[in-house]
C-alpha cells in the first residue's frame, strides 16, 4: 500500500502567534504528498520511514525486514528508549549496511528518546543550535543527490512528545517548533520540511493545525 508523506515548502508567513519571535517573509504556502511508491512517477526524494519503536534495540531485526521491503533511505524512530551506555554500534540493522544515526536519548528516566538513520550516500547535517533540554526533538538538514528543482534542501524533524505533558509545555513546543522553522526558511526560502514522529495529540492535546496555521 503507498504510503503519504505530507512535505511543507515555502510556508507563509506567521502572525502574532511567537512570543518574542520577530517575523519572518517568506514564500506563500505550498503543501504537496509525495508517494514514496509508485511506478507512475519518477522517485525525486529519499523513502522516508517514520515509526515508534518502544525499545529498538529488541527490534532491529524486525526493523531491517521494514526497511528493506520498503526500501527505506532515512528512518526517522520515536521512543527509542536508548541511553548513553549504549554504543551506535548496537544499533545496526543485520543485513543492511551503510546507515549513519543520530540520537538524542532520554537522560532524566527510562523510555522516550528520538534517532534518525541515514544511508550513508545522503550528505547531512545536526542542527545543533536547535537543541533543546526540554524537548525530545532532533533537527537534520541534508542534501540528496536529486530534489525537485522547487527544493534546495531537505530538513528533518524528528519528535516525541510524551503524553503527560501539560498544555503549557505545549504551547511552549509550538514557539520552540516555530522558531526552529523561522530560522531554517529564513537562511533556505525553498526548502522542504518533513516533521514526524509520536505527538501523542490524545493524552497532551497537541494540535497539528497549530503548526500548519502559523508556520
Amino acid at each position: 500500500m503507498a504510503q503519504t508523506i505530507q512535505v511543507c515548502i515555502s510556508f507563509r508567513p506567521c502572525h502574532g502567534y511567537r512570543r518574542g519571535y520577530p517575523s519572518v517573509t517568506r514564500n506563500r504556502t505550498n503543501l504537496i504528498r509525495i508517494q514514496t511508491k509508485s511506478a507512475k512517477i519518477k522517485q525525486v526524494l529519499p523513502n522516508i520511514l517514520s515509526l515508534n519503536a518502544r525499545s529498538i534495540l529488541k527490534k532491529t531485526e524486525d526493523l531491517a525486514h521494514v526497511i528493506h521491503n520498503y526500501k527505506s533511505d532515512i528512518v526517522m524512530v520515536s521512543e527509542t528508549w536508548l541511553s548513553d551506555d549504549i554504543p551506535d554500534e548496537a544499533l545496526h540493522f543485520p543485513g543492511i549496511p551503510g546507515f549513519s544515526v543520530v540520537r538524542k536519548d532520554r537522560v532524566s528516566k527510562r523510555g522516550g528518546g528520538v534517532a534518525v538513520f541515514i544511508k550513508d550516500t545522503i550528505p547531512f547535517k545536526l542542527c545543533h543550535d536547535f537543541t533543546n533540554p526540554d524537548y525530545e526533538c532532533l533537527w537534520i538538514t541534508l542534501r540528496p543527490k536529486w530534489l525537485p528543482r522547487s527544493i534546495s534542501k531537505l530538513a528533518l524533524a524528528c519528535v516525541y512528545l510524551p503524553p503527560s505533558l501539560d498544555s503549557g509545555a505545549i504551547e511552549d513546543f509550538y514557539d520552540y517548533f516555530c522558531n526552529c522553522y523561522d530560522m531554517l526558511t529564513s537562511d533556505s526560502p525553498n526548502i522542504a520540511i518533513v516533521a514526524a514522529g509520536d505527538f501523542n495529540p490524545v493524552g497532551n492535546g497537541f494540535q497539528e493545525k497549530i503548526i500548519t496555521n502559523h508556520c
